[in-house]
């Protein structure tokens, strides 16, 4: 294949248009390049491709007859568990506090099943004590009468985890099922049966730490309060200083001002005298 780039039209030395036109020698001529669009737009319009909209709820869509066509034709599909050992796998090690103990001494299953995925190297050696109180709840828990509005929405999904079912364990951690406590979520789970969190209170501490730290200002403007009583004093002591001295120099200019009006009069009253003695010498050397 022959690679030699073609001659541009023009460039031959019989009547070339770039060499016949009187170019400067150190002009590049370039081609005229067509307008090519943006690669990105500048502006886009309404919301990325992909973000799901977070205005409107699943649950309004619920009654539309296509949803009901699908999910009548859908089929579930089973979900893959993977059995645990959890005598085994749950130890005495992993306690830190008297709850779990007393929990860990209750009668346990021999065998617990996890989601297939929600299982992992992280999980068991990170021992978070929210993942060892579910453990604790599943494995000496009971099924729940009625399954949690968080499990039941996940298992819709398909996105049921960790544990396959929803269970609790009565009386201890406020009744939370299983899942919840896994993920930490207490008291948002809808078998929970504990107080509700004070979120009033959280927003009010910002407050009350801004109270306290004008408490700590106002403690130290109220100890140096002697210091800066004393300067206020020493202050008003030499502003008095100051009127006196003002006075005192406004008396010695006034007193300098008739010094020298009285020390022109006498000037005047000697004028007098000594003058027609001064004409009378100055006629008889004349």
């Amino acid at each position: 294949m022959d690679t030699q780039a073609s001659p541009a039209p023009g460039a031959g030395s019989g009547s070339g248009a770039g060499a016949g036109a009187g170019a400067d020698a150190g002009t590049v001529l370039t081609p005229d390049v067509p307008d090519m669009p943006a690669a990105f737009p500048k502006k886009r319009r309404g919301r990325p491709p992909g973000r799901p909209n977070m205005t409107v709820r699943e649950a309004d869509y619920e009654e539309n007859p296509l949803v009901q066509a699908w999910n009548a034709a859908k089929s579930d599909r089973a979900m893959t568990v993977v059995p645990i050992a959890i005598r085994e796998a749950l130890t005495e090690r992993a306690l830190v506090h008297d709850t779990q103990r007393a929990i860990y001494g209750l009668p346990s299953r021999e065998i617990i099943y996890f989601v297939q995925g929600w299982i992992t190297a992280r999980h068991i050696a990170s021992q978070r004590p929210s993942y060892v109180n579910g453990l604790l709840i599943h494995s000496r828990g009971q099924d729940a009468p009625t399954s949690c509005l968080q499990c039941a929405e996940r298992r819709d999904k398909n996105a049921l985890g960790p544990f396959l079912t929803c269970r609790i364990l009565l009386g201890s951690y406020h009744n939370s099922c299983s899942n919840c406590k896994w993920f930490d979520n207490t008291s948002t789970c809808s078998l929970y049966t504990g107080p509700k969190p004070n979120r009033k209170r959280k927003a009010k501490e910002p407050a009350a730490a801004e109270d306290r730290h004008l408490d700590r200002i106002n403690s130290a403007d109220a100890a140096l309060a002697p210091e800066e009583a004393s300067e206020e004093v020493h202050y008003s002591v030499l502003h008095a200083e100051y009127a006196t001295f003002r006075v005192i120099q406004r008396l010695n200019v006034e007193a300098d001002l008739t010094t020298r009006s009285d020390m022109n009069a006498v000037d005047a009253q000697l004028a007098a005298q000594l003058l027609p003695e001064i004409e009378r010498q100055d006629g008889l050397s004349g």
